[in-house]
């Protein structure tokens, strides 16, 4: 972990870096092509090719019997780790193949049926147009489904659904910048042929013979133009992989994305700074970059907390606070006309956020979520209310005692049921729960967040620490800086345990907030902190 006091390090942090980004240079080299985790759907993309010498075998007969040595129980092809996205399109790209083949009878009618069963799912899928990729190819499969006579639901309603969202995102492809920059299309040749003018985006192609180091965009491409190049480079991939499904590969060249992720550990690196740096070092070309954004409510409903926050640590009188505190229990404007302007601005606008947020959300939710959202309003701002009068009284007798106060006067739940309920879905009753102060996500999240605060802002922590077990303040410091590694580490776990996908985005969101904040608060302060957000947040040319 960094050390937040980095007086005199500075030259030897550089030192590291540059060393560190050498030896990774050299891992890089030492891989190769260096390879990810093994897809059957790749897999079957390559087993397409017609042999050169015979076009009606396969070039890659060792593909074909990959296939059908490795169906799935259930009749299914993809990841031995469950996630039905991913199933269906492995599985629909398999049997595809097999019928191209004329080969494994039984085993096309066995994931057949796993298709039939499986995309009912999707009916009740509701949220197809965050699976990035997903709208592009599996209506893709599905045509060509359609087109070889699969016997395959194509009437039901999400099938028509999700048609509509590739021909959405089709016409937002503009064309000229397909064929004449490498954007992360190129990754998915496959799924948009019927767009692809193959004479033109050939120039596109990667020094190896591939396109973006995909074996299914590469193969794609060669059964449209008989490209060598892109046969020398599946032939490549299979050699290598003899007895184990094509890989999806990966290289990058630009080991300046490197340096910044020695610089900046993931851990405090929220999602929309590492984006601006990949259009930074990659351009603004890639039409699917503004998929990583954060909601705008997230942070214009945080940046509100803080200030609200801050009025109750600051403003001088209690009577006004308390004066405000009504206004919020009550959701009346007319009560804070009394008080100062600065109290007046900070009400009204969380109550006209609010009132917007919950419109939003009931439309979503399909039911009232203002009754949810003021509840814990009037929680917090009581909270609030409280550490403010206790504070005032002055009195801590140890860490723990500080600790607990901070965790009270963090607003969690406040700060992130507003983006929840406007994820797209309703929200299930189990993702509240992560909420409670007694879930273990809530609960080491609140751990962090109320240790950061003390090593960073207000160092009354560590002097009570210093004074309870007579030890210095670097000492101090590190005991907690420890405690805080320590938490991180256990939060990731339950963060990255299997869980009811439906769940994810709202897990998602909560490990993404220590992120976030363990971000500004490393950065406030430091030189580098300007210059980082002025680059965030300046528009791209």
């Amino acid at each position: 972990m960094v050390i937040w006091s980095k007086v005199g390090i500075k030259e030897k942090e550089e030192e590291k870096i540059e060393r560190l980004v050498g030896q990774i240079k050299e891992i890089f080299a030492s891989l190769g092509d260096g390879n990810s985790s093994p897809s059957a759907y790749d897999t079957a993309w390559v087993a397409r090719i017609p042999s050169v010498e015979d076009l009606k075998k396969p070039q890659f007969p060792l593909a074909i019997e990959w296939i059908l040595k490795n169906q799935m129980e259930g009749g299914s092809w993809g990841d031995h780790l469950f996630f039905m996205i991913d199933r269906l399109v492995c599985t629909l790209s398999c049997v595809i193949t097999l019928k191209l083949w004329k080969q494994g009878d039984g085993h096309l009618t066995k994931g057949l049926q796993f298709l039939q069963a499986r995309l009912q799912d999707l009916e009740i899928e509701k949220d197809l147009e965050r699976k990035v990729g997903f709208e592009i190819l599996f209506p893709s499969l599905l045509n060509e489904a359609k087109s070889l006579g699969l016997d395959l639901p194509y009437e039901l309603s999400c099938m028509k659904h999700i048609s509509k969202l590739r021909e959405k995102k089709m016409s937002r492809i503009p064309l000229e910048m397909l064929h004449n920059v490498h954007t992360t299309l190129l990754f998915s040749l496959e799924g948009i042929q019927d767009l692809v003018q193959w004479d033109r985006i050939m120039k596109l192609q990667s020094q190896n013979g591939s396109f973006s180091d995909s074996p299914a965009a590469t193969a794609a491409a060669y059964l449209n133009t008989g490209d060598k190049m892109c046969l020398e480079y599946l032939t490549y991939v299979v050699s290598r992989f003899q007895d184990h499904d094509v890989m999806e590969l990966y290289k990058d060249d630009d080991n300046s994305f490197i340096e910044w992720a020695l610089k900046n550990p993931w851990k405090i690196t929220p999602p929309w700074i590492g984006v601006r740096e990949y259009i930074d070092n990659y351009g603004d070309k890639d039409v699917w970059i503004a998929k990583c954004l954060y909601r705008i409510a997230y942070t214009k409903w945080n940046s509100l907390e803080n200030l609200l926050k801050d009025i109750f640590q600051n403003h001088e009188s209690i009577e006004d606070l308390q004066l405000f505190s009504r206004a919020i229990n009550e959701w009346k404007p007319s009560l804070i006309m009394t008080l100062p302007v600065p109290l007046q601005r900070v009400f009204m606008g969380v109550y006209e956020t609010m009132n917007e947020l919950a419109i939003k959300g009931n439309s979503i939710q399909g039911k009232d979520v203002f009754l949810c959202l003021h509840d814990l309003r009037k929680l917090q701002v009581q909270e609030y209310l409280n550490i403010r009068q206790f504070k005032d009284a002055n009195h801590f007798e140890c860490l723990e005692e500080y600790v607990e106060q901070l965790k009270r006067g963090l607003g969690i739940s406040i700060r992130l049921l507003p983006a929840m309920f406007l994820m797209e879905g309703v929200l299930q009753e189990k993702a509240l729960q992560y909420l409670d102060p007694r879930s273990k996500m809530h609960e080491q999240l609140a751990f962090i967040l109320a240790l950061l605060n003390p090593v960073i802002e207000d160092w009354t922590a560590v002097s009570i620490y210093m004074n309870k077990y007579n030890c210095s303040k670097e000492d101090a410091i590190r005991y907690i800086e420890n405690k805080i590694d320590d938490a991180f580490a256990e939060l990731t776990h339950e963060y990255l345990k299997p869980s009811n996908h439906a769940l994810d985005s709202c897990r998602r969101l909560i490990f993404e907030h220590i992120r976030i904040t363990r971000f500004y608060l490393d950065k406030v302060g430091n030189d580098q902190f300007d210059e980082v957000m002025k680059r965030a947040y300046t528009p791209i040319p």
